[in-house]
Order: structure tokens, then sequence, then C-alpha cells
């Protein structure tokens, strides 16, 4: 059995980066790939993307899955009429599991 993989990611794709958030348009979602070491798109995993505080209003988080070895891409959706800029990097907590684990 593999373990899951942990990571964390804003959307400068690094859990470090201090970068400022890049607004999503309205009614438009927005891609976030970000490096997590361990993922594995063979596996087709479950995947666990939890924000550790709350989004700004108007956006949701659609999902998050492997889209490459070690890369988990997280999907925001803006609901809004306008756009929205978050007021600060989101941090995610995530984990993989390989289904059927």
């Amino acid at each position: 059995m593999r373990e899951g993989a942990y990571g964390r990611l804003n959307p400068s794709g690094n859990g470090t980066s201090a970068n400022p958030p890049v607004a999503i348009a309205a009614g438009a979602s927005e891609a976030i790939a970000c490096a997590v070491p361990g993922a594995i798109l063979a596996d087709n995993p479950n995947v666990v993307a939890t924000p550790r505080t709350a989004l700004d209003a108007g956006l949701v988080l659609g999902y998050a899955r492997v889209t490459a070895n070690n890369v988990v891409t997280v999907f925001l959706f803006n609901g809004t009429a306008a756009p929205i800029t978050p007021a600060a990097a989101i941090t995610f907590d995530v984990q993989c599991q390989p289904r059927g684990e």
C-alpha cells in the first residue's frame, strides 16, 4: 500500500510564496496547479483539498484532482456577477489516496 500524499498549496503553486492572489472573472473558474510530492496520476486517487480559512464570498471550491505526477490542480469557481480577487493567498491542505485503499 502506498501512503497518501500530503501537501500545502496556494495560488502561486507552492506553500511558501507570498504572491498576491489572481482575480477570478465573473462566472469563471480558475485552475490552480500546485506541487504535491507523492501524488501519482496513474493511481487516479481520491483527492481532498480543504482551505485553511474561509473562501471569499462568492468563491466555490469546485473540485481537485491529480493532473500530473506530483501535481494537484484545485478548481475554484466565481459564482458572482463581478470579478473576485481573494483578499489573501488561499492555502489548502491536500490529501491524495489511491482508490481502493
